[in-house]
């Protein structure tokens, strides 16, 4: 093969990949301007930019025939099977939308392994209940509470009652929140105490990191100020930033995700309103999650609908902070991505939870491991108008 044939097809090939994470612009000017390096070498080598159409064109066409006739999967293969034979048992920490706040045991949720899986009602006690939060504990930690209106909170884990206990306490009776404030994020407290930065992510495509050392030691049961938001926007995503943490992965409500370095985003004042994380779709839009990683994870992404996948994270390259991003999961008709987990592998597994106060805790193993071009799966039959609101990872315990 001559070298100009050569790179030709790899031209070719990035133009596909271009017209692959355009997102609904498939105009040339979109095209250029998404790599303008492409586009002169494309005059280059064919002499004009609608030949070199011609020829992407031609080549993609012949590629959909092959992938037809091959029947090519899209299943990817997964590095290990899992091992962990009983769920992870340890305590998980649970906030409803009563404010209320208890623990339960791991091992208390029946783990599905496999096909489509009908959510059942939580009931603390006796009570039925609708979970917004939930975190997994496993040192029993203080945690750190992290409210709308931007502030941190430490609540002692020994203070949180049984789920099973007689008496009951709301998030207000452990933490100085006041009456009229909400969780929004929750994690151990020695997870920010170890950490280089403390960053959360907003609704409305805004994110902020500031140094960890500039909250001490989160004692103030009155709380710790951690950010401003702008009037309307809304916390979708905090966590701790720790050395192994390179990269940020953004996921948006219409089906895009974006993978950027940490180094992106500058250290700011605790007042500061941060920037931007990534570009909206249309009127509706919104940022779903930000997740810290390293490199190895695997995305797990589910649909309010009930649909849902795990992706690799080595199919996103690292992109600059606030682009578009690239295709992550495209829910049909009106249905929308709800929530983004990270997990190591498919010995984890993920408590989900709905708006109607229904749960479902499922192995990562039963979520397929698929291409990020892939449509999601079924994974969650949901009844009633019912949606997936939120979901939080367990450990592996294999």
């Amino acid at each position: 093969m001559s070298q100009e044939r050569e790179e030709k097809e790899a031209l070719v090939a990035r133009l596909i990949e271009l017209v692959q994470e355009a997102d609904g612009d498939l105009s040339s000017e979109g095209l250029i301007e998404a790599d303008p390096k492409a586009f002169k070498r494309a005059r280059m080598l064919f002499g004009s930019w609608e030949e070199a159409l011609v020829a992407t064109l031609v080549q993609a066409c012949q590629g959909s025939r092959r992938r037809k006739l091959t029947k090519r999967a899209v299943t990817v293969e997964e590095d290990h099977q899992r091992t962990a034979a009983e769920g992870w048992d340890g305590p998980v920490v649970l906030f409803t939308d009563q404010r209320r706040c208890c623990v339960i045991n791991g091992d208390s949720l029946e783990t599905f392994r496999s096909g489509v899986i009908k959510p059942q009602p939580l009931l603390l006690g006796d009570q039925p209940a609708t979970l917004t939060m939930a975190v997994a504990n496993p040192n029993e930690d203080v945690l750190v509470v992290i409210s709308d209106r931007g502030l941190l909170y430490p609540l002692d884990a020994r203070v949180i009652p049984h789920a099973s206990a007689p008496t009951t306490r709301t998030v207000a009776d452990v933490t100085g929140m006041a009456s009229d404030e909400h969780v929004v994020a929750v994690m151990p407290r020695l997870w920010l105490l170890g950490a280089d930065r403390f960053v959360h992510a907003t609704t409305q495509g805004r994110i902020k990191g500031s140094a960890s050392r500039d909250f001490g030691r989160m004692q103030d049961r009155d709380g710790t100020v951690a950010f401003l938001l702008a009037p309307e926007d809304r916390v979708c995503g905090a966590f701790a930033q720790r050395p192994e943490h390179g990269a940020i992965f953004c996921a948006n409500a219409q089906g895009n995700g974006i993978h950027f370095k940490t180094k992106d985003i500058r250290t700011m004042g605790l007042r500061a309103q941060g920037v931007k994380s990534m570009t909206l779709g249309d009127d509706g839009d919104e940022v779903i999650g930000a997740l810290p990683v390293s490199g190895e994870e695997q995305i797990v992404v589910l649909s309010a609908g009930g649909q849902g996948k795990r992706v690799p994270l080595s199919q996103f390259r690292i992109q600059g902070r606030a682009g578009q991003g690239m295709i992550l999961m495209r829910p049909g008709g009106s249905d929308r991505l709800a929530s983004l987990v990270a997990v190591d592998g498919p010995d984890d597994d993920l408590l989900v939870w709905t708006a109607q106060g229904n749960v479902a805790r499922l192995a990562a193993s039963a979520i397929p491991l698929l291409d990020r071009s892939a449509r999601g799966q079924s994974l969650v039959a949901l009844e009633g108008g019912d949606q997936i609101v939120g979901a939080c990872r367990l450990p592996g315990s294999g």
